[in-house]
């Protein structure tokens, strides 16, 4: 016979008749079995075990929290860095600015100085 159609002689079939006195020891021996296998096991812990637990405990609660500083860290100097950048590049952008204006200026002026100089020395002569 195969493991599925085997099947195991202390437990009962629906085909069987089973004995009063036979069903009263089923019935009054299942809740100590139930009850026996339920119950909670007891877990001692040697000096050496303990140590070793709470050794690993707090190398897990470590590292999880390195990993959580790191991303909060990278996060806020992103941040930073965003907003430092932002206004170096706005600083940058005016004095470039400024300073292009300044030689537009002095590009014009000069210019403007040399055609009038032009202009006086055709009339000159």
């Amino acid at each position: 016979m195969n493991s599925a159609t085997h099947i195991d002689s202390n437990i009962p079939v629906l085909t069987e008749v089973i004995s009063k006195n036979n069903a009263t020891n089923v019935i009054h021996n299942a809740p100590e079995e139930v009850s026996q296998t339920q119950a909670a096991p007891t877990i001692f812990w040697t000096e050496q075990s303990l140590d070793e637990f709470k050794k690993t405990l707090h190398e897990n609660v470590l590292r999880q929290m390195l990993t959580r500083i790191e991303f909060v860290l990278e996060h806020r100097i992103k941040d930073s860095l965003a907003t430092v950048l932002e206004t170096a590049v706005d600083d940058l952008a005016k004095n470039i600015r400024q300073g292009l204006n300044t030689s537009l200026e002095e590009l014009i002026q000069r210019t403007i100085s040399q055609e009038i100089s032009k202009l006086q020395s055709l009339k000159s002569n």
